[in-house]
């Protein structure tokens, strides 16, 4: 359980679980408001269908090695939009983007570049920052850099770039959003 405190709000709590197997994503959510307990679950009923992906990695422009993958259609002979997706506070690629993506590039004429934050997954670190460091501005940041190294991709259509930001990224990609004049499309899912 999660204890939530904030001045003038009654103490509450909350506990989660995600279960994730072949074809679904199930959720369940529990909240205790003073006394009050609510419950739901939820799911997400993921497809099979496993679209192509290769490695990826790229360096960001203090230097930075980050890593990840693109999927794309399985059959393509044009350039394609990219959704650029990065996950929130120390989450992973493996943590549904990679399943986002795949439905995604499964049902549309696009191509999804998914990667880990600097220091997060398979993601470096700067040298003489500790693991799983999260700053905002630098994680901004990469995602500018990731655009710039989906743009150099002969897959990619470097006129049409979208951002995805999940969880704390949500915050993010609104800003690089509004800054960055290559982003066509801003998606928030906080």
């Amino acid at each position: 359980m999660h204890e939530l405190e904030a001045s003038g709000v009654p103490s509450a709590s909350f506990e989660y679980t995600t279960q994730r197997d072949q074809n679904n994503l199930n959720i369940h959510v529990k909240i205790d408001l003073q006394g009050q307990r609510l419950k739901f679950s939820t799911r997400i009923v993921c497809h099979s269908i496993s679209m192509p992906q290769r490695d990826i990695s790229f360096q960001t422009s203090d230097n930075v090695t980050l890593k990840g993958w693109l999927f794309t259609p399985e059959s393509t002979t044009n350039k394609l939009p990219c959704l650029v997706m990065s996950h929130g506070w120390s989450a992973l690629k493996e943590m549904d983007l990679d399943a986002f993506a795949n439905y995604f590039t499964s049902k549309l004429a696009l191509s999804c570049l998914v990667y880990d934050q600097r220091g997060f997954g398979d993601s470096e670190q700067k040298e003489g920052h500790p693991r799983q460091e999260i700053i905002p501005s630098l994680q901004q940041s990469d995602i500018s850099d990731a655009i710039t190294f989906a743009q150099s991709l002969s897959e990619v259509d470097p006129a049409k770039i979208g951002i995805w930001g999940s969880s704390y990224s949500g915050g993010h990609v609104l800003l690089v959003g509004a800054v960055d004049r290559r982003v066509k499309a801003v998606l928030s899912q906080v």
